[in-house]
Formats: structure tokens, C-alpha cells, sequence
């Protein structure tokens, strides 16, 4: 946390020693990385320090360990903040294909990409995946319908048909599927 508050406060030096602990630790405790990934917001503090081979390194093994656990949601939990990099990793054509899906997921104006469900081998569409982030909001059928101008009925379909995907037959259990897939913000 204490390199989180100095990155943001733009405290350089702080910021630096105490992510670089960090990721000691999340060396030593890889479970760690549920909360955020250390090296993910090392990249960050290097982009913003004007040291972009270093940004780039980070990220490139941040992207080498989630796609082998095939996990991009956990390179989205670093949030907007990630996007400077991610772009600077295209420039390099570094992991294009997953760059350039990542940076669709954070951009909330692109609109929302197929979404491939590692555990079932399924793929949401991307209006399912715009249902599906109004669910995790907590949206209701109606709330649905009203934001995405479909009726009552497409809703429910939509939703039976991600909770068929997820395996899941609650909205509760497909939000938590979800989050433990890591499979969006």
C-alpha cells in the first residue's frame, strides 16, 4: 500500500523502494497477486518516470506469467493506469495480440470484445459482456434493458445464456465465477 499511495502522490524514490519490496515479498508469496501484481505497477511507475525499456520489461513478464495461467483478468486489475504501457508494448509489438485485447477491456469507449472463458472453453459476445458488467454493477433485467435499449426478454436470454456459459445457474454465482476466473474489472 505504501508504494500505491507514493506512486500516486508521485513520489519517486518511495514509490521505487517500496514496490521493489513488494514484489519481493509477492516472489516469496505468489498468492499475493490476487491484490495487484507488483511488477504491473513497477511498469507503471517506470512509464511514469520516463524509463520506458523498463516499463516494458515488467509488463513482458507480467504478460509471460498470466497467459501461461491464462489469466488476462489479472493483468486488469491494474487498471487504466496500465494503458500507457500496454500501448508502448504495441509500439514494440511485445504479446500484440493480448496488448491489443487489454487495452480494449480498459478503454471503457471501445466497446467490449468476445471474452473467452478459460474453465469452459465458451466465449461471451461482447452484448454478453456488456450484460454481464451490469450485472457485477448490480443492474437489474430492467436496469438492462433501459441501458442498453433491448427489451426485458433479450435480457433474460442473454443472461441465461452466460450463466449456461459460466457453468452457473445464479447471477450471484456467475459474478463470483467471475471474479475468481479474474476474467474482468
Amino acid at each position: 500500500m505504501q508504494g500505491i499511495r507514493a506512486l500516486c502522490a508521485e513520489d519517486w524514490d518511495t514509490a521505487e523502494i517500496a514496490l521493489g519490496k513488494a514484489l519481493a515479498l509477492q516472489r516469496k508469496t505468489p498468492v499475493a497477486t490476487g491484490f495487484a501484481d507488483m511488477r504491473l505497477l513497477l511498469a507503471i511507475f517506470y512509464e511514469r518516470c520516463n524509463e520506458p525499456d523498463r516499463a516494458v520489461d515488467y509488463l513482458q513478464i507480467a504478460l509471460d506469467a498470466v497467459i501461461s495461467e491464462s489469466k488476462p483478468g489479472l493483468i486488469l486489475l491494474a487498471g487504466r493506469p496500465l494503458i500507457p504501457v500496454l500501448k508502448l508494448a504495441l509500439e514494440q509489438n511485445i504479446q500484440a495480440d493480448i496488448c491489443h485485447y487489454l487495452l480494449r477491456q480498459l478503454n471503457p469507449d471501445q466497446p467490449p470484445e468476445p471474452l473467452f472463458i478459460p474453465s469452459t472453453q465458451a466465449t461471451l459476445t461482447p452484448r454478453e459482456v456488456e450484460v454481464l458488467r451490469l450485472m457485477i454493477d448490480g443492474a437489474s433485467n430492467q436496469a438492462i434493458a433501459e441501458a442498453l435499449v433491448i427489451s426485458l426478454p433479450t435480457v433474460k436470454t442473454h443472461v441465461s445464456r452466460i450463466l449456461s456459459k459460466l457453468q452457473v445457474n445464479s447471477r450471484t454465482a456467475a459474478i463470483a465465477r467471475v471474479r475468481e476466473l479474474n476474467l474482468l474489472l
